[in-house]
């Protein structure tokens, strides 16, 4: 997603934007060169070389805007929407060196559709460029892991296991040599994806009997699995920064809690009408008060915001305390709206 990112500023640059940074990269790097042609020049900065290298990104998807033809040639330039690459093929004894798009329209009557980027474009260009098809996955797959009524940084650890890139020891010692490749946890093997969630001493727990699992409760393991996965990979990292191992025990409490609080807040949500959310006013003279808490396993963090009957923001807070459950987050959250609401006089 970042080269993604990336990928629009290159797409700034090559539309010529009226932004203040593309007229200065325009006129430290480009000045009269054409920008998706010419070489990277030596000692631009890291960010501007970024920009550069996001070129071939563009060129999967640039389509020439044509004016009058005079700077397109038809069979170098991308400039047919229908033909692979958009660059027309030559067929036999045609010369392709002097033909210029000028040559083939009616200046007075010539009409043709503005290009536009989309992040997405950008990113499908890339995953055809860099990423080949996962060996296991297969696109439904990918759909049902983001589909999952599971917060984002849960899907987001599937995500990174299923395409093999969290952080372990040995996917860090593949980049660069590290000290030592035994798990953080247990110290009695290599610590790969495999190791850390499935064969760790530290796995103790045991969904099936715990949840009593069948075809009906299949949802119920998707989630308590992702947690138990997510918890491990976090008390991995405060053995790896901090040299503070936890109880084992403790932190099968602590899972089975964290599922129980996730639960309820997807009944909940479930519950709640389809239709989109709309703030709606509060009468005249009145102040609405929104709130909401977010859990995490270090704080809580409870934020709320205070607006009138045209929506004019007149107040909004945010307050941190020790973790706890999504009941205690929320009434604290209640409790700060009050307190503050009651401190400005409302």
């Amino acid at each position: 997603m970042n080269k993604a990112l990336v990928a629009k500023m290159t797409w700034n640059v090559v539309n010529n934007s009226d932004k203040m940074w593309v007229m200065a990269f325009n006129k430290r790097y480009v000045r009269n060169r054409k920008f998706m042609k010419m070489s990277i020049l030596k000692g631009v900065s890291w960010a501007s070389q970024s920009i550069f290298e996001c070129r071939k990104v563009i060129s999967k998807g640039l389509c020439h805007r044509i004016g009058n033809g005079l700077n397109t040639w038809i069979f170098e330039d991308p400039w047919v929407p229908n033909e692979p690459r958009f660059i027309p093929q030559a067929r036999c004894g045609i010369s392709i060196d002097v033909h210029l798009v000028a040559n083939l329209i009616d200046q007075d009557t010539k009409q043709w559709d503005k290009g536009e980027f989309s992040m997405k474009s950008a990113y499908n260009a890339i995953k055809g460029l860099h990423s080949p098809n996962h060996p296991h996955m297969l696109s439904k797959d990918w759909k049902d892991l983001w589909k999952l009524k599971f917060n984002a940084r849960l899907k987001n650890l599937l995500w990174k296991m299923c395409c093999n890139i969290q952080p372990t020891c040995f996917a860090l010692n593949n980049r660069f040599p590290i000290s030592s490749l035994n798990c953080f946890l247990c110290n009695n093997a290599p610590e790969i994806i495999e190791h850390l969630f499935l064969h760790c001493g530290w796995v103790i727990l045991n969904p099936k009997s715990m949840l009593g699992l069948n075809e009906e409760s299949i949802k119920d393991f998707q989630l308590y699995a992702t947690i138990l996965c997510d918890h491990l990979w976090m008390a991995r990292n405060k053995v790896r920064v901090e040299s503070s191992k936890s109880n084992p025990t403790d932190l099968s409490k602590q899972i089975f809690s964290v599922f129980i609080g996730h639960k309820e807040a997807c009944k909940e949500q479930n519950e709640r009408s389809s239709k989109d959310v709309v703030w709606s006013p509060p009468p005249r003279s009145w102040i609405k008060l929104n709130f909401d808490a977010a859990i995490r396993e270090e704080k809580t963090t409870v934020a709320f915001v205070g607006r009138d009957i045209v929506g004019n923001l007149l107040l909004a807070w945010l307050e941190q305390f020790e973790s706890g459950n999504s009941l205690l987050g929320e009434t604290r959250a209640v409790w700060c709206a009050i307190r503050c609401s009651m401190n400005e006089a409302f």
